[in-house]
């Protein structure tokens, strides 16, 4: 699926155009990104949302986590869940 395709073109079309995203916005993309499996893509999104003092909704950071689980990248997900 290319869900996550259309999400993140939808968030990056609105920042172009001044949208301030917030984190729901934000917290949706990073669900598709990380259902996906876009794992670096998903990381990137977080990184922008701390610099952005902004904290994924608990539905995609569990996303992010059952993706790292998924795939053998618990520390991965745990070196998250300590930045957060």
């Amino acid at each position: 699926s290319k869900k996550w395709q259309s999400a993140s073109e939808w968030l990056h079309r609105g920042i172009e155009h001044g949208w301030d995203p917030n984190a729901d916005a934000c917290s949706s993309v990073l669900r598709a990104l990380a259902d996906s499996g876009e794992m670096e893509l998903a990381e990137e999104l977080m990184e922008r949302m701390i610099e952005a003092d902004l904290v994924p909704n608990s539905y995609a950071f569990t996303s992010w986590i059952n993706a790292c689980h998924e795939r053998g990248q618990d520390e991965r997900a745990e070196g998250w869940l300590q930045r957060f």
